[in-house]
């Protein structure tokens, strides 16, 4: 049974929700020292000119992509209207101030709240409370979202975009719509990413293929934005400094991607592919499973998405590896640099039970067999970020 609720509802309870999470991520900042790269970037952002950042010259950061900039900038400038200022502390590995740590770390408990708040408010309004509630469970299982939800660096935000390019993608496939709403918020959610982030580039040609692949082609504006996105990117990852990563044993290749896509949730997405290969050819056989077949079908994109965003991270690791110590600044790889997988291993991990349920759900012994399957993997998933998180 797919149940629904009314907007206001929705609103009620998604607002309910955000506000648990802002609470939960005061908490976390109280117990969180800053750390070197925030009180680097706290020191030094407000001697660049929003204009330096417009034009990528904002030297505060690796990254001249501005966007993360700007809106630092704007939120430490209004935190100078109530007198609370940044004292200016020599570099440092950490740094303890109990107000501080709360006040400067508003903006990514904002974006991390708003994320969750607004997945379960969008799948539960377009597809059934009952994926909301999915994803809910599975985004306050994800490591990353609590690893930086009291963080001030630029992977909050980050998170926040990619929920929404991935909410707005998936329902114009789903809809079969080219609804000028849904696609403005597409658009708007990559023009965003496009500002933010070098790895941006991936997100955008895996949307771009993906519309492409599903029939979207006649859509001249995908092109041209398409076109547009990648020139803005272009630019600003010019300007960026040159950059030497490394990986550490800590830090493996397998360590940092499973951190935002852990394995069990790559489990889910291969079983996926295998029922929807299995219904595809099946249907050519028998009948009966032609309508099974096309209720599986609405995880397609999601799934082809998924294995676009698998490549890219490869790539990523890859460069990463194949990179020479030259004359520049050394930087450890982080799984900060992946967490692009992270709203996506929530979308996998709640949209593939929820499509898989209503395909076999006529079907009892089916039905029963996947419903502990993908709950035994839910478990697990919270369990292990749960007893993480508290150890």
């Amino acid at each position: 049974m797919n149940i629904s609720l009314s907007k206001r509802t929705l609103f009620y309870l998604s607002a309910f929700i955000f506000s648990l999470m802002f609470m939960a991520g005061l908490l976390v900042a109280v117990n969180k020292y800053f750390w070197a790269d925030e009180v680097h970037y706290l020191n030094h952002i407000n001697s660049f000119s929003y204009l330096d950042m417009i034009l990528g010259m904002c030297k505060v950061d690796p990254s001249r992509f501005p966007l993360f900039h700007l809106v630092e900038k704007t939120y430490v400038n209004f935190l100078h209207l109530f007198n609370i200022r940044w004292p200016g502390i020599l570099e440092a590995t950490s740094y303890a101030n109990l107000p501080l740590q709360v006040w400067y770390r508003i903006p990514p408990i904002v974006f991390i709240s708003l994320a969750v708040a607004f997945s379960f408010y969008f799948y539960s309004r377009y597809f059934g409370v009952a994926l909301g509630v999915l994803n809910l469970i599975a985004s306050i299982s994800t490591y990353m979202l609590w690893a930086h939800i009291a963080e001030n660096r630029q992977y909050a935000l980050w998170f926040l975009i990619t929920t929404v390019q991935l909410a707005y993608l998936f329902i114009i496939i789903d809809k079969k719509s080219i609804d000028k709403k849904y696609w403005f918020w597409l658009m708007f959610s990559q023009f965003l990413l496009v500002f933010h982030t070098a790895f941006s580039v991936f997100q955008i040609l895996a949307a771009g293929m993906v519309l492409w692949i599903f029939n979207f082609r006649q859509k001249k504006s995908l092109y041209i934005m398409t076109l547009l996105q990648g020139g803005i990117w272009f630019y600003y990852y010019n300007q960026c400094w040159q950059q030497y990563f490394y990986f550490t044993p800590e830090s493996g290749p397998l360590n940092v991607a499973a951190a935002n896509f852990p394995l069990d949730r790559i489990l889910i997405w291969v079983i996926f592919v295998l029922i929807l290969a299995w219904a595809y050819f099946s249907s050519f056989a028998r009948e009966k499973y032609l309508a099974l077949s096309q209720e599986l079908k609405r995880g397609a994109p999601v799934a082809l998405f998924c294995f676009f965003m698998f490549i890219a991270a490869v790539i990523e690791i890859i460069k990463f590896h194949t990179m020479k110590p030259l004359n520049a600044p050394r930087f450890e790889v982080s799984n900060r640099y992946f967490i692009y997988l992270a709203p996506l291993s929530i979308l996998i991990s709640s949209f593939v039970p929820y499509i898989v349920g209503r395909a076999f759900r006529s079907n009892r012994m089916w039905f029963i067999i996947f419903a502990v399957l993908f709950g035994t993997l839910f478990l697990f998933r919270f369990y292990k970020t749960w007893a993480y998180l508290f150890t």
